[in-house]
């Protein structure tokens, strides 16, 4: 391996123009291998004992300053990034729970619009055995059944459990 003094005695060869191409062409590559080994040599045994203090500093300030400021520009897009998925992350978190809550007030609806039906489908039942029943005459009487009893029907009655407001006194006449 040569040492860095006869790397200093390394020159390109010098030639008379005399020679020929064919003889030139060794001499360089020779002269090239030189220089690549001597390279080598030198840049494997660079260490922090072979720059002095401020060259070494600005060596390192040239080689990340651009890194630095890639970094940072890549911090700040990152978080950014991050505000936006935050952000996204809790209006998702709200619509689940207003859909949560939209459910919650639909199956409600649900439940009061079965129990409308069957309060009406009760109503109707009673109404048409009401009207089996009863048969008005016109004048506040009513037949009840086939034995044509008249009743004058006042305040509040119940059939079947169920209360029924017809006007009119309560009196029996047969």
């Amino acid at each position: 391996m040569p040492s860095a003094w006869t790397l200093i005695d390394t020159s390109f060869p010098v030639f008379t123009g005399k020679e020929r191409t064919r003889d030139q062409i060794p001499l360089i590559l020779n002269y090239m291998y030189l220089l690549s080994e001597g390279l080598k040599y030198q840049l494997s045994n660079l260490n922090n004992s072979n720059w002095n203090s401020s060259a070494l500093d600005n060596l390192k300030l040239e080689t990340t300053a651009d890194l630095v400021k890639q970094m940072t520009s890549a911090t700040e897009e990152i978080s950014g990034i991050l505000n936006r998925l935050n952000s996204l992350s809790a209006s998702i978190l709200q619509l689940e729970q207003d859909i949560g809550t939209s459910e919650r007030w639909q199956a409600e609806a649900d439940r009061t619009m079965e129990d409308l039906d069957d309060r009406l489908a009760d109503a109707e039942g009673t109404l048409m055995a009401l009207e089996e029943v009863l048969q008005t005459d016109g004048d506040g009487g009513a037949t009840v059944g086939s034995e044509g009893k008249i009743l004058n029907l006042v305040g509040n009655v119940y059939l079947n459990g169920k209360l029924l407001t017809v006007g009119g006194t309560t009196n029996a006449v047969t």
